[in-house]
């Protein structure tokens, strides 16, 4: 049985894939609207990161759960989507960041701009939360696997003379 952290993991792998994915298909429109704004292109290259790591993740997560642990190819990858992971987290807290600095220079009379900002600040604190939560886990994945297929082998061999 999977545990629940692993469980909600994955989940959020997805979750991050889905709306990361369409967050980029809205600034891919921008993009082509000739809004060649360089933090749009950046926030752009955070989204198709995002992407990547989330499938990196959910192909290892495919092929080593529940108790197979990360060797070879599988170590390696699950190494570059960690890096991938901490370098999107710092990304995105910085353009966040940056955005709550800014927003006394948004205009303020129009309602329309706040219902945006409220928005994206909502946007940016639940992506700032998944990517946190998945970088967390990234960091404790490689431990739990090889625990867990410690514990697997070790059963597997105290049953054998068991049933005899």
């Amino acid at each position: 049985m999977i545990p629940i952290k692993w469980k909600v993991y994955r989940i959020m792998n997805y979750v991050l894939l889905v709306a990361s994915a369409f967050m980029f298909v809205k600034i891919f429109e921008d993009v082509l609207r000739a809004s060649y704004e360089p933090i749009v292109i950046l926030i752009a290259m955070i989204i198709v990161f995002l992407m990547l790591q989330s499938i990196i993740n959910l192909a290892i997560m495919a092929k080593s759960f529940p108790g197979k642990p990360l060797t070879g190819a599988r170590s390696g990858w699950h190494i570059v989507s960690t890096a991938i992971n901490g370098i999107s987290f710092i990304s995105l807290a910085y353009s966040f960041f940056t955005m709550l600095a800014e927003i006394d220079n948004f205009p303020s009379g129009n309602s329309q701009y706040k219902k945006a900002i409220i928005i994206t600040i909502l946007i940016f604190t639940l992506l700032l939360a998944s990517v946190l939560f998945i970088f967390i886990c990234q960091l404790t994945l490689k431990r739990y696997l090889r625990r867990t297929n410690i514990i697997l082998m070790r059963t597997m061999i105290d049953s054998i003379g068991r049933d005899v």
